[in-house]
């Protein structure tokens, strides 16, 4: 026969309170474990804040920093997938921060920027994108083409218009053509003699006959002697201590940096079958109609009385007779001073000029 004894009040406890223990332990490491989620929550959470904060800060630093000096260089992928770097504008960069009046016009519809050059056609261009935005496109009737000129005035709009970002991207992408035409260096010197030096005499006396740029009064004199004589020698040597855009080297116009954007070049000697593979390059925004046959290839009127597409009459024949104009008023060593003094047209790598002489080795007359 089996004996039982009692249980002390101490074993007792120990029974009751082992489940209770149990229970007790399984809600602590329930309590860690949701602790855990919670911190792992948490932290997630603050990483997509984060990231959020991140984009903000960018967007907002590029915003900012259309009023600042510069934007950081950002890798992009250019079309085709081959990766390239952005290049930097500068708000001090010649194509955003010049204050003259050639300035990069935009035509939006047809993703254009082109870089307007002085002697280059500047006027007739300007004509052009006046039609292609819907604006007058006829020169004023009294004759002053300021009003076509001046940006403050002619209602195009121009690069430096948009925020420091978005001209950056716009130059970069290769969505955009930005375009420029140039001229043979020696005929565009000689046209500007002939119209700031010989026709316009004001425009020269004031640029470089003033006490700015000729301290002594006899030296003044003598520029105004030389205008009165249409002295073409002393023309050329004030290009040197006066600068102008109308005769600077036409390299100057655009940044070296940014040479490599541009995506088309025409040129004067060729502008009838440059002008026109332009325009059937541009296609529309809005209607995907070329700017060719929208506003190019009929309704341009000439001073003969024709009409045809812009830049297919009097303009071709004008660059037919360069080389007769420039026979009449280049000596041999008038040649040789352009040749020289703006040799970076013909060496450059983008410009693709042919040297030429007008005189031979002798120097005789007409050598091709």
């Amino acid at each position: 026969m089996k004996t039982h004894f009692p249980l002390s009040l101490k074993s007792k406890e120990l029974i009751l309170t082992k489940p209770y223990q149990s229970i007790q332990l399984g809600a602590s490491i329930k309590m860690q474990l949701n602790k855990k989620r919670l911190v792992i929550i948490l932290i997630s959470f603050l990483s997509i804040i984060h990231t959020i904060l991140i984009q903000i800060n960018v967007y907002h630093y590029l915003r900012i920093a259309s009023t600042q000096q510069y934007i950081q260089i950002i890798p992009r992928f250019a079309k085709g997938g081959s990766q390239h770097t952005v290049v930097q504008l500068r708000s001090s960069d010649s194509i955003y921060g010049r204050d003259w009046w050639e300035k990069p016009v935009v035509v939006e519809e047809y993703n254009l920027i082109f870089f307007t050059i002085p002697k280059v056609a500047s006027t007739e261009f300007k004509l052009l994108f006046h039609r292609m935005m819907g604006l007058p496109y006829d020169l004023p009737a009294n004759g002053q083409v300021h009003t076509i000129q001046n940006p403050n005035e002619n209602m195009l709009k121009t690069l430096d218009d948009y925020p420091l970002w978005k001209a950056q991207e716009m130059m970069n992408s290769p969505e955009w053509t930005k375009a420029v035409f140039l001229r043979e260096p020696k005929e565009r010197v000689l046209s500007a003699f002939l119209n700031k030096f010989v026709k316009d005499k004001s425009y020269f006396r004031n640029k470089c006959c003033n006490q700015n740029t000729l301290v002594e009064k006899h030296d003044r004199d003598k520029c105004k002697k030389m205008i009165n004589r249409k002295n073409f020698g002393y023309f050329l040597n004030r290009t040197q201590d006066c600068s102008d855009p109308h005769w600077d080297p036409q390299v100057y116009a655009i940044d070296d940096k940014w040479w490599s954007k541009i995506n088309f070049i025409g040129y004067m000697a060729s502008v009838q079958e440059d002008t026109e593979n332009l325009l059937r390059s541009l296609t529309s925004i809005k209607d995907k109609r070329t700017a060719w046959d929208k506003v190019g290839k009929d309704g341009w009127g000439s001073s003969d009385g024709t009409e045809g597409g812009f830049m297919q009459t009097n303009e071709a024949r004008h660059a037919e007779h360069a080389r007769d104009k420039m026979l009449l008023q280049y000596t041999p060593r008038t040649e040789q001073f352009v040749e020289k003094h703006w040799k970076v047209e013909w060496q450059h790598e983008t410009f693709h000029f042919e040297e030429f002489h007008l005189f031979n080795e002798t120097r005789g007359r007409g050598r091709g």
